[in-house]
């Protein structure tokens, strides 16, 4: 018989074409086909027949042992309890049954052998003659027949067949061990040893001066190996650096940072980080898309390459953001290379189909030392700085100072973003109320209420919105916040409808953010026609600066939600006594006059004649008129006398939580406490 050829690949040298395979390969053959016969006669034959045996014989011992019970009772009528157990015991024993339970009247429960829940259990029912002698008719008796489990049965013959299967393929693999040590064993364990050197980074190559089969496979191994260094190294590349521009990636500038500030707490060397950002570039993004954006930050990213000394590290953080290490660089140096880097982005031209155009860079410089205490507190600064780079002019470098009482509150405002974004997306943020009270003790005018917004801090303490709101309407964030306090409010009055009958209406505050948005005022008409809410309980508070600021905007808003019967109210109204002549256009409900008028009216007569202008002007144009900070019994009683239609302040109540909202008519104005 010829011996077996394999055809090698083409690019193999043309006096080398085939290769024969000899003793090692039959004998591999012998072996893989006798273990495949074995098993295929061992385990399909043997166990097939095994089980069907066990379960043939399992239904036998069942039938045997419900006949011979069914005999037994049959032809001892009247015996005792004692001897029918001592009957059954016997047929267990005679059949192999594990148990046996009789169940009946005159007989009460009797057992034999084992009748744990274990078990597998048949129930059957059988006719029990009664005694002769009693005179009494046939029962009706209940027997269960208990029997060890037929997979346990099965599973036990079972490991005794693979234990004998084991057994067999030992002694076989005893026989032909002999045979496979003396032509594989040698060759196999140098392929192994040299496999071993080379995953511990040996320089090692496989054997490939054998010509049998081994020295064939080391050739094509060492070919793989050699591809697989290759695909390594460009992992290990790509896992390191940024697709789009080619420098280093945030994983990469991480991991470099950590060593940076190890050094600089193990050896005290002093090193810098820029964290830079693009002026003007979403202007390029944005004109002429995201293809030229891509193609501005390559050749960005190789113009900041081309200006840092061998041992600086950049890399891209993402988006139009670039982070540089210089270690072992003083701050005076550090200084100098950022303002070389910022004039070379800002000399830098970007053309494209035509079009130039001109972007900067804004820096913010962080020292790195031992005092320095992590590296999340180093990029937090270098981004903080970086703000304060682009809020002095853009394509700037600011330097952190801890000290710096900019940064430190620019870090405040950007911590409280993140913990309103959080609010937001886990529904953090807690509704509260304020109630606004009629001056008059007219009883038929309810109460009105105004919703307020708490968020809890790090300790769970419940913070005023004064402490978030400005990084809020810095950030950009009002319209969110808005959206989500108007549909808590409307999914409280829905799951709330009976409460909402002793309050006139909720009022719920709009930042100018919102106005301004186009999208808003789409989302709170959406909002009322998914809750179905009735919107005569509603009034929007829109503040004195806000509406004069979106004027047009403004306009349309209150036109609009007053035709859906929403009621309008302008905040904070005198902060700017030039907006007497904006209410002609703005058909507004409420005028809440300003807080800070109405606090010292008692003692101020400039604060009173102020109130009083504002209450006659609104009066007189039919608009009703809000009290702010009415604090006392005092500024309730001047409020009463000057005409003011409601009054709110803590002196009145104090904001409470939602839930706790208070439905009943005060008799008389009792202003609480505190």
């Amino acid at each position: 018989m010829d011996r077996i050829k394999i055809k090698k690949p083409d690019s193999t040298s043309k006096t080398e074409k085939t290769v024969p395979v000899g003793l090692s390969l039959k004998i591999t053959g012998i072996v893989f086909w006798g273990l495949v016969l074995i098993g295929l006669i061992l385990v399909v034959a043997a166990i097939d027949w095994l089980e069907d045996d066990i379960v043939r014989h399992h239904d036998g011992i069942e039938n045997e042992t419900y006949f011979l019970a069914n005999e037994f009772l049959k032809s001892t009528p009247g015996i005792s309890t004692k001897d029918t157990q001592r009957g059954l015991k016997k047929i267990t024993e005679s059949t192999g049954a594990a148990g046996l339970l009789l169940n009946s009247r005159s007989r009460g429960k009797i057992s034999a052998g084992e009748t744990n829940d274990k078990l597998d259990k048949r129930k059957v029912f059988m006719t029990l003659l009664a005694s002769p002698e009693t005179n009494q008719a046939p029962e009706t008796a209940t027997l269960y027949i208990y029997m060890t489990p037929v997979e346990e049965i099965i599973n036990n013959e079972k490991k005794k067949l693979m234990i004998l299967m084991g057994l067999l393929f030992l002694s076989f693999g005893l026989v032909l061990q002999w045979i496979l040590r003396s032509l594989l064993s040698d060759p196999m364990q140098q392929m192994v040893a040299t496999a071993q050197a080379f995953s511990k980074g040996e320089q090692t190559r496989f054997n490939t001066n054998r010509k049998d089969e081994f020295g064939y496979l080391a050739r094509f191994i060492n070919q793989a190996l050699d591809k697989t260094a290759e695909h390594q190294k460009e992992l290990s590349y790509q896992a390191s650096h940024d697709v789009l521009t080619g420098l280093f990636n945030r994983a990469e500038f991480d991991r470099r940072l950590h060593q940076l500030l190890d050094n600089a707490k193990t050896e005290g060397i002093k090193s810098t980080m820029y964290y830079m950002d693009l002026d003007q570039f979403k202007i390029i993004n944005d004109t002429c898309g995201h293809i030229a954006g891509d193609e501005l930050l390559r050749q960005i990213a190789q113009t900041l390459k081309a200006q840092l000394r061998e041992s600086d590290f950049i890399a891209r953080l993402g988006g139009d953001e670039f982070g540089v290490l210089l270690p072992g660089c003083t701050e005076d140096d550090a200084i100098q290379l950022a303002n070389k880097l910022r004039q070379a982005v800002s000399q830098y031209h970007f053309s494209w189909e035509g079009r130039v155009f001109q972007v900067g860079v804004s820096i913010g410089l962080v020292p790195i030392s031992s005092d320095t205490t992590s590296v999340n507190d180093v990029l937090s600064s270098a981004d903080v700085a970086c703000y304060a780079a682009k809020e002095k002019g853009r394509n700037q470098i600011h330097i952190y100072e801890a000290d710096d009482q900019e940064l430190q509150r620019k870090r405040g405002e950007m911590l409280w973003v993140t913990q309103i974004r959080e609010a937001l997306s886990q529904d953090k943020f807690r509704l509260f109320q304020q109630v606004i009270i009629p001056v008059s003790n007219d009883p038929s005018i309810k109460r009105r209420y105004e919703i307020l917004l708490r968020v809890p801090d790090d300790n769970g303490k419940l913070v005023s919105p004064l402490r978030f709101l400005g990084a809020a309407e810095l950030y950009g964030l009002m319209t969110e916040i808005d959206s989500w306090v108007i549909r808590q409010t409307f999914e409280w009055m829905v799951n709330n409808q009976n409460a909402t009958v002793g309050f006139d209406h909720l009022a719920i505050n709009l930042s100018g953010q919102s106005l301004s948005d186009k999208r808003f005022l789409d989302t709170v008409i959406s909002l009322i026609d998914e809750t179905g809410i009735d919107t005569t309980k509603i009034c929007f508070e829109i503040t004195e600066t806000s509406a004069i600021a979106n004027l047009e905007r403004a306009s349309k808003f209150i036109q609009l939600l007053k035709g859906m019967g929403c009621h309008i109210a302008l905040d904070d109204f005198g902060s700017g006594m030039s907006s007497f002549a904006y209410l002609k256009n703005l058909p507004i409900d409420f005028l809440k006059i300003d807080g800070s008028y109405v606090r010292d009216i008692v003692n101020d007569p400039i604060d009173r004649a102020l109130v009083e202008a504002v209450n006659q002007i609104g009066h007189a144009m039919g608009i009703k008129t809000i009290a702010e900070y009415a604090e006392n019994q005092a500024t309730l009683g001047a409020l009463s006398v000057i005409g003011v239609d409601f009054a709110q302040g803590y002196g009145i109540g104090k904001p409470e939580p939602l839930e706790k909202l208070v439905l009943t008519q005060p008799a008389q104005i009792r202003p609480s406490k505190g």
